[in-house]
């Protein structure tokens, strides 16, 4: 006869193997999907994925917000990871070329930024509100040069924050980041933080998770 002990042990450790499999089918399901969408981005932006992609200029396009719809379409089809919860969305347009150089999409949505709702808490005599940018990505196979910088600028004069905060995810055979920043290359993608780092964040704690690392980015605008 098995005591109560026994049983609940064996119980646990039941549950336990479940839960370890549970995760190894999602982290096995997970790759499986984000190789489908790295593979249909990547064939979408580039004809060859060797070549560097496209470029256009932020200094030619310009800022406004877009409703959720919109907003949602664009980074399903662009951002390695789709669509995210969000409440804030920006979208730039180009509406000009400057140089031979320069790529032609006058009048298109070129770059989606969405950020989340404000965290609020009180600190002192302050009411400190923190948001997070939580996607961007421009059009697959083109690079907006500045374009970060402008729809981020639109974002902080919009809603006057006190600090924004973002993750990037590296994971093993992949890298992704919220920042967009995914290139060709003979390896395949690329991040280092620099397009964070070029915009005011500071790199402030890493945490590691089954397959890879998030790291965790602030850009404090004001002194709480």
């Amino acid at each position: 006869m098995i005591s109560n002990f026994a049983f609940s042990a064996q119980v646990f450790l039941c549950k336990q193997k479940y839960l370890s499999l549970q995760k190894e089918r999602f982290i096995v399901s997970h790759k499986r999907n984000l190789n489908k969408r790295i593979e249909r981005i990547m064939t979408k932006g580039f004809a060859d994925p060797l070549i560097t992609e496209q470029r256009i200029f932020a200094r030619n396009c310009h800022s406004k917000k877009i409703d959720k719809g919109t907003a949602t379409a664009f980074l399903e089809e662009n951002h390695l990871f789709g669509a995210a919860k969000a409440r804030h969305f920006y979208g730039l347009y180009q509406y000009r070329t400057s140089s031979a150089a320069e790529d032609n999409r006058c009048g298109e949505l070129v770059a989606v930024a969405a950020f989340s709702n404000a965290r609020r808490w009180k600190k002192g005599d302050k009411i400190i509100a923190s948001y997070e940018w939580v996607r961007y990505a421009s059009l697959a196979g083109l690079r907006v040069v500045g374009g970060m910088g402008k729809l981020l600028q639109a974002f902080i004069e919009d809603k006057n924050p006190d600090d924004i905060m973002s993750y990037a995810i590296i994971g093993e055979s992949m890298i992704y980041a919220k920042d967009g920043s995914i290139r060709a290359t003979r390896e395949g993608l690329s991040f280092d933080g620099n397009a964070y780092k070029q915009l005011g964040f500071v790199a402030e704690e890493t945490k590691d998770f089954p397959g890879g690392q998030s790291i965790k980015y602030r850009l404090k605008l004001k002194q709480n």
